[in-house]
Parts: structure tokens; C-alpha cells; sequence
């Protein structure tokens, strides 16, 4: 790791690397959504790259923080609001009341547990 990684904290580095790992996963829910739209090996290769980069980034960050409890459960919400970032801006799906409920139920349960 470089000086500017050693110099942080484990939880913040942790943290920056779920971000980096959901990036990845976007991509690869993003990639997932337009191959269901128009299904090539091309996409399915992508979306497939794609989530598998995010699963790697996702070691060194348990590795880091070192509580899974607590990790995958910022992951997971912010998992949740990636895809649904996706499907609302990118692909022009809407949300219903209760979905929207759903939503602020888990980032506040996201808070809980830091």
C-alpha cells in the first residue's frame, strides 16, 4: 500500500475501498440491466468482470476494518441505493411510497451499526 493509505485509519480505508468495491458493482448491475434489455456475451463478460473486481475490493476492506457485521451492512445499504440510483436515473424506473420508506429505513439502519 502506498504512504497516504498507511497514514489512515483501517476503518476509513475500509470504507474508501466498499466505495471503490460498489463502484465496480454499479458498473456491474448497470451492465447486468442492459444485457437483460439486449442479451449479448459481450455484457454478460462485463457485468461479470465488473462484479468480480468489486468482490475482490471487497477482501482488503473486511481486512481492514475486521467486523463483518458492521461492514456488510454499509455495503448492503449502499448497495441498495446504488441500484436504485440505476434503475430511477439510468433506466428510468419509479419508485413507489413504500419502496421509498424501504430506502430510509435502511440507510438509517446503515447508521445504526457504525
Amino acid at each position: 500500500m502506498g504512504e497516504a493509505a498507511r497514514m489512515m485509519s483501517p476503518k476509513l480505508l475500509a470504507l474508501i475501498l466498499v466505495c471503490v468495491s460498489l463502484f465496480f458493482y454499479a458498473g456491474g448491475e448497470y451492465f447486468t440491466k442492459v444485457w437483460s434489455l439486449k442479451p449479448s456475451w459481450s455484457l454478460a463478460v462485463l457485468a461479470t468482470v465488473l462484479y468480480t473486481i468489486g468482490a475482490i475490493l471487497w477482501l482488503p476492506a473486511l481486512r481492514q476494518h475486521g467486523q463483518i457485521s458492521a461492514l456488510s451492512t454499509v455495503w448492503s445499504c449502499l448497495s441498495i441505493v446504488v441500484c436504485v440510483a440505476i434503475g430511477v436515473f439510468g433506466f428510468s424506473e419509479e419508485l413507489t411510497m413504500r419502496q421509498i420508506i424501504g430506502i430510509i429505513l435502511a440507510l438509517l439502519a446503515t447508521l445504526l451499526t457504525l
